[in-house]
């Protein structure tokens, strides 16, 4: 009787199985990272909702976060207090940073305060010649279109001037308008040439 050992085969290394448990176990750990990796970014004052155009920021709209330094725009404003008590140039949405250029210092809070924003268009002239900007103060004049050599006649001696841009291809103003005021303003600047002429208001 042969009473020599038996040898049990070996199974076979599974290299697939182990490349799948590998695979599986990096995924599992890269996710962890991911997670709680430290942000690399900067603490900057965002919009807690959805802004429109031409609205004035008040400490209710913002709120400090720390921000991914890859999402910060290099002119992005980094002082919560740069934003408070200014008014927006355009629509603008949550959790994002603001551009300083999206936004415009109020000379005076009383010349955008119960208004209604009202876009003319825009020649040479009312654009002082390229020199009118957001945020300037103007005071506004009319002269009849039928006879523009008659002296103007003073209309508002301070209106804010919300915004200069461009619509379809034409220039428009958009200026703060008393909404108490829209009747009279447009009575006297139908059929009528208008006339700006730049003010000077020290700020508060």
């Amino acid at each position: 009787m042969n009473t020599g050992s038996t040898t049990v085969p070996k199974k076979p290394f599974d290299l697939l199985a182990w490349g799948y448990w590998f695979i599986y176990i990096l995924i599992i750990l890269v996710a962890i990272y991911m997670i709680y990796k430290p942000v690399s970014g900067i603490k900057l004052p965002l919009l807690k909702h959805n802004i429109p155009a031409y609205y004035v920021l008040t400490s209710n709209d913002v709120y400090m976060r720390q921000v991914d330094t890859s999402e910060v725009p290099s002119d992005a404003v980094r002082d919560i207090r740069s934003l408070i008590g200014h008014y927006t140039l355009i629509a603008m949405a949550a959790d994002k940073p603001v551009s300083e250029k999206q936004i415009i210092t109020i000379p005076d809070p009383l010349l955008i305060s119960k208004t209604l924003a009202i876009a003319i268009p825009a020649n040479s002239a009312i654009l002082l010649g390229g020199n009118l900007h957001p945020g300037d103060v103007v005071s506004i004049a009319t002269a009849p279109s039928s006879n523009t050599a008659m002296s103007p006649t003073i209309v508002f001696n301070a209106i804010l001037v919300l915004d200069v841009k461009t619509v379809d291809n034409e220039t428009v103003v958009v200026l703060a308008i008393p909404r108490d005021k829209l009747t009279y303003y447009l009575a006297q600047t139908r059929n009528a040439m208008i006339v700006f002429a730049r003010q000077v208001i020290n700020g508060p």
